[in-house]
């Protein structure tokens, strides 16, 4: 699980050996964004409270350069909406219209993590409010605006 200071691999008391789930979004979904990150999800998708999960992108943005620690932390930012989402991304889309991110101090490491919880009115418009992290903690905030619709059945 996910403990104060965003640990891989520990549980909330910092005790070690419980590494975060990947989900395989590769055999559900045709090749996009989110398989160019490897997904280490820390809580069950769809609970009541936030989701948590430690990402780390596994493509460059540009061929043959490393990316920063900031291109690495924006790189994965847009996904706070769907860790947080309460909605089933098979039945439902939740296209972010806006996204808003503050940093404080660059992340260190390989990991981003992402802890949010996204919130729906009865009109199709939700909110995400969320905290970015490394292994020593908080390193920002993100919101984002989220337009919902049913995903058209197949």
């Amino acid at each position: 699980m996910f403990n104060s200071v965003g640990r891989l691999g520990h549980d909330r008391d910092g005790n070690g050996g419980m590494e975060g789930r990947s989900r395989n979004l590769e055999k559900d979904w045709d090749r996009n964004y989110v398989h160019s990150l490897d997904w280490r999800w820390l809580t069950k998708p769809l609970n009541d409270g936030p989701g948590e999960s430690w990402i780390k992108p596994t493509a460059n943005l540009v061929n043959g350069e490393t990316m920063t620690q900031l291109e690495r932390l924006f790189s994965v930012a847009d996904c706070a909406n769907g860790i947080g989402s309460k909605l089933d991304i098979g039945k439902w889309t939740f296209l972010n219209n806006d996204l808003v991110v503050h940093v404080h101090r660059i992340p260190d490491g390989e990991w981003i993590g992402i802890r949010a919880e996204t919130n729906y009115g009865p009109d199709g418009i939700g909110t995400t409010v969320g905290t970015l992290f490394d292994e020593t903690g908080a390193v920002g905030s993100i919101q984002q605006s989220v337009l919902v619709r049913r995903r058209p059945r197949s």
